[in-house]
């Protein structure tokens, strides 16, 4: 089931979204909705779940959505963003986070459905990425966007996740040649991924 955010400080703006969301997405969804940036911090803070799909106003009561936008792309390295706004000098500015789609309010009927499609696709690609390896004969196979880093030590290679590191005695260059290009070997006993920096 995806789990959908709106962070959107109208009311009448959030109502929007969702009757489009009806309309556009047949599946079963949940949607959680934030006025405030610090609502939606504190949801990151206590819920790991996080969110697949990110409806973000821009101008928000208390801050930018964009500087959010930020947080967000270190958090749920996964999720996918869709700015939501009225206001278009913004169009640059967003190009700072990893995000899927810049949506005009008034436009909001024409490009979500276009959106959200994009976003799907995004997030079936990044789930079906995986590093597979094997450790004291237990394989195991990891989606690739949740590594942060693999670190070799002595003649293991740590491979590093926000909630657990896995150990295996391949070496780093093998397992680099698994990885997307979003994996970089900084060091000869670092491969780090650039998305989680």
């Amino acid at each position: 089931m995806l789990r959908i955010a709106i962070c959107e400080d109208f009311e009448k703006h959030r109502c929007l979204i969702k009757e489009e969301l009806a309309k556009t997405i047949a599946e079963e969804y949940t949607v959680h909705e934030f006025a405030t940036l610090e609502d939606f911090r504190k949801n990151y803070q206590t819920d790991s779940r996080g969110f697949d799909i990110i409806l973000m106003d821009i101008e928000l009561e208390d801050g930018s959505g964009i500087d959010l936008g930020e947080e967000t792309n270190r958090y749920y390295p996964l999720a996918q963003i869709i700015y939501i706004t009225s206001y278009t000098h913004y169009f640059s500015e967003v190009y700072d986070t990893e995000h899927v789609w810049f949506i005009n309010k008034h436009e909001l009927e024409k490009y979500l459905p276009k959106a959200i499609q994009k976003a799907r696709k995004a997030l079936w690609h990044s789930r079906n990425l995986h590093l597979n390896f094997s450790w004291q004969k237990v394989k195991y196979s990891i989606i690739q966007d949740e590594i942060i880093y693999i670190e070799r030590c002595l003649r293991v290679s740590e491979i590093h996740t926000r909630t657990e590191v896995y150990k295996t005695s391949e070496k780093l260059d093998e397992l680099l040649k698994q990885l997307t290009s979003a994996f970089i070997s900084c060091h000869r006993s670092y491969i780090i991924n650039m998305k989680n920096i």
